[in-house]
């Protein structure tokens, strides 16, 4: 039997339609397929808002060369 994460959470660059979105589209899917949990969020501010807060904790945020860049593609 293979265990699903308890928790999923899906996010954009700023996690206001596309993340929600994904998130809708993820729990229908996992509603018709018969599996129940995990639990499906969405990042609140998406990676943008995460690097604004927390791009100087290094326990959880390995930047690259140069540094964050929210315009790097």
């Amino acid at each position: 039997m293979r265990m699903l994460a308890a928790v999923v959470i899906v996010h954009c660059h700023y996690s206001k339609v596309r993340g929600p979105t994904c998130a809708k589209v993820l729990v229908d899917r996992l509603k018709a397929l018969g599996v129940t949990g995990p639990e499906v969020k969405v990042l609140a501010g998406g990676v943008a808002g995460f690097m604004d807060e927390f791009k100087g904790d290094a326990a959880l945020v390995q930047l690259p060369a140069g540094g964050w860049n929210p315009a790097q593609k």
